[in-house]
């Protein structure tokens, strides 16, 4: 009765630093944003006729669910254009979102033109709570929201105009190493 009683009055009494939002109260620091106010898109591409040697990540490489990699291939070896990024940045499965392919990059290289590459705001969001929004059942959602039947791929243009929910950059830094303690445990 106690929790009822609880659930009552936040849905009708403001609690002190707390603010009212179409998805309820939220510490009034967060703030609600489009996806693309956090995290753009990279463009950067890269060319094997340059013949630069890098670790070349593919979606078969990602794990499903696990945020890991199991290896890559040498870019040189490729015939396509890749996508490049750099350690830090957040890559995200593309085609078959449900699938949850994503992983932070620990070191530099380029991928399949079939991940995006995301690269965190960093006025408003780290790296490390960026790879974690990814995996939030609501962000898998809205990537679900794809254009292609056989081959479903998220649309950046729904993805980047979705709402999400950001702490402000401490209260983020605490969460990732709270989340990062437990992926290690």
């Amino acid at each position: 009765m106690e929790v009822e009683k609880d659930i009552a009055l936040t849905e009708t009494q403001q609690k002190p630093g707390y603010k009212k939002t179409k998805l309820g109260w939220i510490p009034e620091e967060w703030q609600f944003v489009e996806f693309d106010k956090v995290a753009g898109k990279s463009a950067k591409k890269y060319d094997p006729a340059s013949k630069e040697s890098l670790p070349c990540v593919e979606l078969e490489h990602i794990e499903q669910e696990t945020g890991s990699i199991n290896g890559y291939v040498n870019s040189v070896d490729q015939k396509s254009i890749k996508s490049r990024f750099f350690r830090g940045e957040v890559l995200f499965g593309k085609l078959r979102p449900y699938l949850r392919k994503y992983w932070i990059a620990e070191f530099d290289g380029v991928c399949s033109s079939e991940i995006w590459v995301l690269i965190p705001r960093k006025e408003l969001m780290e790296g490390v709570f960026l790879h974690a929004l990814i995996q939030q059942h609501r962000f898998i959602q809205a990537a679900n929201v794809t254009s292609g039947s056989k081959m479903p791929r998220a649309d950046w243009d729904f993805v980047s105009k979705f709402p999400i929910l950001v702490p402000p950059l401490p209260e983020q830094r605490a969460i990732a190493a709270v989340l990062s303690t437990w992926d290690r445990a």
